[in-house]
């Protein structure tokens, strides 16, 4: 029997979240009053385009998208298989760590361990950089430039601290180098308006981890070439 166990990111995920805890820590709602920010992974004009209607609900509003996701060329030869046991006493730390777990699989997991004390398979750790873009829409130019800078201020600084988490678990970094911007000269009138729109983007690196047990596999003998052979396959 195989078992999987995920340890994913949705990075453009998290950081939505960060940034929206981030306008709520700067009482923006109590500063721009006439306006409600929306930080969001759905571009607005996808909402307005089935009949090219503006709808002034869904701005000023800041859009999280990935741009590209790719291996970052300096780690393209490194090895990331490993070895990987799993006790049942580590079942309770694997949410901690960021795996994916149902009560399903981990209820089936303790049923493996009253067959036998551990579990044994191959761990995968696949290295992603994602190029992240952040664009700012709004009616009001002022309020666009605004919004500009914010961003910019967060992802110069705050942000590494907000997603500190992530940093553990999945060894996220964001490269300050990598951070341009275009604060000015974009526009649309595809909706009877016309909307300002910023653009920020930077770089950012990190993990994520498959880890594959294999029932079949002893853990008392030539435990490694088994792995080998069971999960990975000879070439």
């Amino acid at each position: 029997m195989l078992y999987f166990l995920n340890r994913p990111l949705i990075l453009e995920h998290v950081i939505v979240k960060a940034f929206d805890d981030y306008f709520k820590a700067l009482r923006t709602q109590e500063y721009y009053r006439n306006w409600s920010i929306h930080v969001t992974n759905e571009h607005p004009f996808s909402l307005m385009i089935p009949d090219f209607t503006y709808n002034a609900s869904i701005f000023p509003c800041v859009v999280v998208s990935t741009e590209s996701d790719e291996k970052p060329s300096e780690l393209m030869n490194l090895v990331e298989s490993s070895f990987f046991i799993l006790e049942k006493t580590d079942i309770p730390l694997l949410e901690e760590e960021g795996y994916a777990l149902c009560d399903e699989l981990k209820k089936d997991l303790e049923n493996e361990f009253a067959k036998k004390e551990k579990l044994c398979g191959v761990s995968r750790v696949i290295r992603r950089q994602e190029r992240i873009s952040i664009e700012i829409w709004s009616e009001n130019i002022q309020l666009k430039n605004e919004l500009y800078e914010m961003c910019r201020l967060f992802l110069a600084g705050g942000i590494k601290d907000a997603l500190a988490e992530y940093r553990k678990k999945n060894n996220l970094v964001i490269f300050d180098n990598t951070i341009q911007g275009d604060r000015s000269g974009n526009f649309n009138y595809d909706f009877g308006v016309k909307l300002a729109g910023s653009r920020l983007s930077f770089n950012a690196d990190y993990f994520i981890e498959q880890s594959i047990i294999d029932t079949k596999i002893d853990g008392n003998k030539n435990i490694i070439w088994e792995v080998i052979d069971n999960v990975k396959g000879s070439k």
